[in-house]
């Protein structure tokens, strides 16, 4: 079960436990939540400062022309940092800061001056007990990390933030590909302090102490565990001039995080396989979507090499280097051309996910630019129809010994494309600055762009897979609110066939959606899934496995989305994902927003003309109005100095002296979201008028005498009679003329 604190779900999860030493809790957990729960945290902004040694940093060859300190801004949108609590105690980082700014360098005085450079536009990337600064600037490559066991967490309950500091040493790239010296790598140059504020974004409930797909509190996953370290490339094959799709493929790099050395071992099952998609997000008629476009047929592995991507310099090579395993710590790349070469493709179909079974042998898609790879409509791709879409690609590895060790979850990782370019009918993707997001679905990706995205993992069983359902509602105005549902498989055999979102009586739904994805020959049926509003509930569905086996089932590696507009606003209810494979359960549930029972808008009973003195304290009754409340009151338009209670209705002022009545209109708010009425009513507060009646009889003349000889003070307003600002002789004479026509 899930509990939703807040609805910004920032993303990542801690690839190797726990991930620092030095962890200090200045709080015992957030406010409400008990010690049986599981909390992440992610960033709401902050700063960060790099404190660089200038002795240190010359020694390994750098000479800091700017200035030894920088500081920088944490971008939050841009940032999927994560910080997990157990038991009221900080326990892992995953994910990446993204930090603005930049620090001048060069490369001493034996460089060309063209090696001069800028650091900056920092991702901060968490893995395990270190941490990688990458340069988004003018080396493009990780520039420093932070020395593994320095790290140290502070989580502030005070100002609720949480700082992150720690030795900053020469990374390796930058040594080997920019200093030209292998020796510099790892060594101390400096300190790094990131203060970040923070929310809580995810909370788990009941505990369990060892979850599958988590880590186990302590070091690396049991087992082979191979995650998806790096996406690169891509490579465009173009359109396809016999349909409106263009084509690519996306390179992959591999990661063994595990305990054990992964089987790689070609022509047998007994090696990995890889699935790659690419995601788009956009904004419709004032609500966001997240939507996958395509997908590719899966792409066997057959020779893993022993790079230290993921863990430098902690890469296990086996048998000496050998194709068949890929060893502790280590790392394998495929570039987006193998990746895309189509003899080494073979269809989707075939592949169980949850036990990542699938035969030595496959079929293989045959020439041209589409057959096997990520297949995309140019629509989808179009600027000018996709206005200020941002598109993701995601790489997934399936492999046997991962998964038998229950290491399957942390499968999928995924990167930021920059805008397609090019022009109809071929569009190009390249990967942006960004760095990749190890061990999530493409998916968490939504909540980079939106905030009041809940997540929930939906987890079939310990055989079967997970499904993640995400959703966010949206306020149209107008008493209208959009709903937008998408749910992707990560890796459950048993698949999706039918999703279901209560709908209470009366509420009315309007521009109900769906999309899934094209597959390529693959033996499914492509039929959208179809509607059906009865007993209380909207439906999508599919066919039942028994009606046909290669139905438009939710399979592996894919997301559908649902939608509709509702004149409802959202209360939690309890949503249905029903599964196409038979076993047990049959049926997966949720807490979501749905639409709540709906409620009459008020209707404000008429409050007629009212009248009082002028210059004296005048106060309404209580308003009465029809429908759904409670309601909350407000002045619309009235003469300044008017006031409301906005719990009763009830309307106060001293009012000015006026020939015309004052018009004053209120407004009634249904707190249940059933829209407002206004009511207008008159207060005549007459010249002259002693009584407050209305109007002006021989009765207020006693009062007008009383107050120009002196003997009364009652109300100066109501004794100038004619409105010249002063009260006198001439004011008997125009309560005469009033009185006498």
């Amino acid at each position: 079960m899930k509990q939703r604190i807040v609805t910004r779900l920032l993303i990542g999860t801690c690839v190797f436990g726990a991930c620092c030493i030095g962890l200090q809790a200045a709080e015992s957990g957030p406010k409400g939540i008990t010690n049986d729960f599981i909390v992440h945290y992610g960033v709401l902004g902050g700063m960060a400062t790099l404190e660089l040694d200038a002795e240190a940093a010359s020694a390994a060859g750098l000479n800091l022309a700017g200035g030894t300190r920088a500081t920088f801004v944490v971008d939050a949108p841009e940032s999927t940092f994560r910080l997990r609590v157990k038991n009221d105690d900080p326990e892992g980082l995953s994910g990446a800061l993204v930090l603005r700014g930049e620090m001048a360098i060069d490369l001493g005085p034996l460089s060309p001056a063209d090696r001069q450079g800028r650091i900056g536009d920092l991702s901060v990337t968490f893995v395990g007990r270190s941490a990688a600064f990458i340069d988004g600037r003018d080396f493009g490559r990780d520039v420093f990390e932070m020395v593994r066991d320095s790290v140290a967490i502070q989580l502030n309950g005070e100002n609720r933030s949480i700082t992150i500091s720690g030795q900053v040493a020469i990374g390796r790239s930058l040594a080997r590909d920019v200093l030209e010296n292998d020796g510099t790598a790892g060594q101390a140059v400096g300190t790094a302090v990131i203060h970040i504020t923070r929310e809580i974004v995810d909370v788990d409930m009941p505990l369990d102490p060892s979850p599958e797909g988590e880590g186990d509190g302590g070091g690396k996953r049991a087992g082979a565990d191979v995650i998806c370290g790096d996406l690169t490339g891509p490579s465009n094959y173009g359109q396809e001039t016999s349909v409106q799709k263009c084509s690519y493929s996306i390179g992959t790099t591999s990661c063994n995080i595990g305990t054990v050395p992964l089987n790689w071992i070609d022509g047998t099952p007994n090696h990995p396989v890889m699935a790659l998609a690419i995601y788009r997000w956009k904004m419709v008629n004032g609500s966001g979507r997240f939507e996958q476009l395509g997908q590719s047929w899966m792409k066997w592995a057959f020779c893993a090499l022993q790079g230290g991507l993921c863990s430098p310099p902690n890469c296990q090579p086996v048998c000496g280097g050998c194709c068949s395993q890929l060893g502790v710590g280590c790392s394998d790349p495929y570039t987006s051309a193998r990746n895309g070469s189509q003899i080494y493709l073979g269809p989707k179909s075939v592949v169980n996910p949850s036990t990542a079974a699938f035969p030595a042998g496959h079929a293989t898609p045959g020439g041209g630019r589409l057959p096997g790879r990520i297949q995309v409509n140019v629509a989808d791709l179009d600027p000018a129809q996709n206005s200020g879409a941002v598109y993701y690609g995601e790489g997934q590895y399936l492999a046997p010994d991962d998964a038998a060790a229950g290491n399957k979850m942390n499968n999928c990782s995924y990167r930021r494309f920059s805008s397609p370019v090019g022009a109809a009918p071929s569009y190009n993707l390249n990967f942006s600055g960004t760095s990749t997001v190890r061990t999530q679905p493409a998916i968490f990706a939504w909540a980079n762009h939106e905030s009041g995205v809940t997540f929930i993992n939906w987890d079939v069983s310990a055989s079967d897979g997970r499904f993640v359902l995400a959703y966010k509602t949206t306020a149209l105005g107008g008493n209208m609110w959009h709903y937008e549902y998408s749910i992707y498989n990560l890796n459950s055999d048993r698949a999706g066939q039918a999703f279901s979102v209560p709908v209470p009586n009366g509420v009315t739904l309007s521009n109900i959606g769906f999309r899934d994805v094209d597959y390529w020959a693959e033996p499914y049926s492509g039929t959208d899934w179809t509607p059906t509003q009865a007993g209380g509930q909207i439906t999508w569905a599919t066919q039942t496995q028994a009606q046909n086996p290669n139905a438009n089932a939710l399979r592996f590696g894919t997301l559908y989305n649902f939608r509709f507009d509702a004149n409802a606003p959202p209360a939690l209810a309890t949503a249905r994902l029903t599964l196409f494979k038979a076993g047990s359960p049959t049926e997966l549930l949720a807490n979501i927003d749905a639409p709540s029972i709906p409620c009459n808008p008020p209707s404000i009973d008429p409050l007629g003309t009212h009248t009082t003195v002028c210059g004296q304290p005048w106060s309404s009754s209580v308003p009465t109005a029809s429908g759904d409340g409670p309601f909350t009151w407000s002045i619309v338009g009235a003469p300044a100095g008017v006031t409301i209670n906005p719990a009763t209705g009830q309307v106060s002022w001293t009012p000015t002296a006026s020939k015309s009545p004052h018009v004053i209109t209120i407004r009634a708010t249904s707190q249940c979201g059933g829209g407002f009425d206004d009511e207008t009513f008159n207060l005549l507060a007459l010249p002259g008028d002693f009584n407050g009646d209305g109007m002006l009889t021989s009765v207020d003349v006693g009062p007008l005498v009383d107050h120009l000889v002196g003997l009364s003070s009652t109300t100066l307003c109501a004794a100038d009679v004619d409105e010249d600002g002063s009260r006198n002789g001439h004011d008997a004479e125009a309560m005469v003329g009033e009185l006498i026509p």
